[in-house]
């Protein structure tokens, strides 16, 4: 008999590959298994177990893409809701300090939610602007930004600014929620102002502080 196909090497090798697949495959699924947990826990405000759920994800490593920065995400929403806004805060700047994707840009406008809600509007615009500026291809939370943009002007008390954002918005927003959303609180200003809604025409277009709404900063 040949001499490989009694080395106790060769005959452990399929073994020891097949057992590796399967502690991957496990390991996997232990992911998966983790990912709902933390998901159902944050929808019904479960923090401990979603937060338990959440670091262990953290402690495994990236086993899909992106699990460790999703599972910080949800370790800042959990701090957020429960009123432990530094720590949020510093969730999110993770998130945004090591991914440019969609996740970066719910974090992103997260603080600068966290910065709104805090009265902090001088800030929460500089976060939204960086926002437009680095996230621009995810939509949903760019319009939800310039939302937030006109909140924080109508805040300081800088109404044609605001009235500005929403107009802008309604020009050139292509979800409809968003234009409704500008729409109402567009006509919520009117009803509060003496003088009327200023609509701009094309040629009194307000100048551009961005290339996708033009809004000014």
């Amino acid at each position: 008999m040949p001499p490989w196909l009694t080395s106790s090497k060769t005959l452990h090798k399929p073994w020891t590959t097949t057992s590796s697949y399967n502690n991957v495959r496990a390991t996997k699924e232990r992911y998966h298994a983790l990912e709902g947990i933390m998901k159902a826990n944050h929808a019904l405000k479960h923090f401990e177990a979603m937060q338990a759920a959440a670091t262990q994800i953290i402690a495994q490593g990236n086993l899909a893409v992106n699990a460790t920065t999703e599972a910080t995400l949800y370790l800042g929403k959990a701090a957020k809701e429960q009123g432990e806004l530094k720590a949020a805060q510093q969730y999110f700047a993770q998130v945004v300090q090591h991914t440019q994707n969609q996740q970066a840009a719910e974090a992103q406008y997260l603080i600068a939610q966290l910065h709104y809600d805090a009265k902090r509007y001088q800030e929460s615009l500089e976060a939204l602007f960086e926002l437009n500026k680095q996230f621009t291809a995810y939509k949903q939370w760019t319009n939800q930004g310039f939302l937030l943009i006109a909140a924080n002007y109508l805040a300081l008390d800088e109404i044609f600014q605001a009235k500005a954002t929403l107009q802008s918005i309604i020009d050139h927003a292509e979800d409809p929620t968003t234009v409704a959303t500008a729409k109402e609180k567009l006509a919520a200003i009117g009803q509060q102002s003496e003088s009327p809604v200023q609509i701009t025409t094309p040629e009194e277009e307000v100048p551009a502080a961005d290339d996708e709404f033009k809004t000014i900063e």
